[in-house]
């Protein structure tokens, strides 16, 4: 929200952000992106502080690829004066589907979907027709998981399969069974699972939001597997949960663990911290015999 604020107004005041704990959610890519458009940024009484008389167009290297960095800042660039370039762009299906709508609305932004895209600005848009929001990648893969590892047959629709497919050629390798059409994916069922390795890498790769749906699939395969989390360090607080139910995972450091399987999960009281972790513990309290209880810590 700050970037179309701070470009159509002038000023935008919000605390600091806060969102699952899965490790640090720094905005540093943020404040310098918009300083070298010529905002002055401050930090005071718990909140930052963004003005700008008229954002002005620049050149924008981001450090890390961030999705929310790449939409945010090119939101602002569409107000600016001038041309902005940022470089070191995600690639997210998401940006794309966004830069598109802009477009549709009188933006001109080019090279969304790859790595620099670039903007020049203008002025006021105006909408000719609602935005539509593309498939959930990250729910389409969690349901995947899910009937992979409990259903006879599973159909999930009015997905975009071409947006997951690192997830999916993953869980075929183990020996799912599926059947995917254009906007359809059909899971059957599957028996003799084999362990894979994990390292979650920004789009294309494999969503770090899918890591821990498939580190609880992970538990009823056979064979070890390694999972390596490029992307937030906090994100293996889940695992606990898994170890209580009885699974063999070791967590080697916050960035990796190794897991020991096929194990059968016994039915116990877990706390979550982030959304990912929560539908991991549900996915494991399906698998387990009894009843788990779920609850936020």
């Amino acid at each position: 929200l700050t970037g179309p604020l701070l470009a159509r107004y002038g000023k935008v005041v919000f605390p600091a952000p806060g969102g699952c704990t899965i490790g640090k959610r720094p905005i540093d890519l943020f404040i310098k992106a918009y300083e070298k458009m010529g905002a002055a940024v401050e930090y005071k009484d718990d909140a930052y502080v963004m003005t700008a008389q008229k954002l002005k167009g620049a050149e924008i290297f981001f450090d890390i690829q961030t999705v929310t960095g790449t939409e945010t800042i090119m939101m602002a660039a569409v107000l600016a004066e001038g041309t902005t370039v940022l470089k070191n762009c995600a690639m997210e299906p998401e940006i794309s589907s966004l830069a598109e709508y802009l477009v549709s609305c009188g933006a001109r932004i080019q090279g969304a979907g790859t790595s620099t895209i670039t903007i020049q600005g203008g002025g006021l848009l105006e909408s000719k027709q609602p935005y539509i929001t593309i498939p959930d990648r990250i729910e389409t893969g969690s349901f995947v998981v899910l009937g992979a590892l409990l259903a006879k047959k599973l159909r999930i629709e009015k997905c975009d399969p071409s947006l997951l497919e690192s997830v999916l050629s993953l869980l075929t390798t183990s020996g799912v069974r599926m059947n995917i059409g254009k906007d359809y994916i059909e899971i059957l069922e599957s028996k003799d699972l084999k362990s894979f390795n994990v390292r979650t890498h920004e789009y294309p790769g494999i969503p770090t939001d899918v890591q821990p749906q498939l580190v609880t699939y992970l538990t009823q395969c056979i064979g070890e597997g390694i999972v390596f989390e490029t992307i937030f360090e906090g994100r293996f607080k889940f695992v606990d949960n898994l170890k209580k139910m009885g699974a063999h995972i070791e967590i080697l450091n916050n960035r990796e663990i190794t897991t020991t399987s096929p194990t059968p999960l016994a039915a116990s009281t877990l706390e979550t911290y982030d959304l990912r972790g929560e539908f991991s513990a549900v996915a494991a309290g399906l698998l387990a015999e009894d009843a788990t209880v779920v609850q936020l810590a």
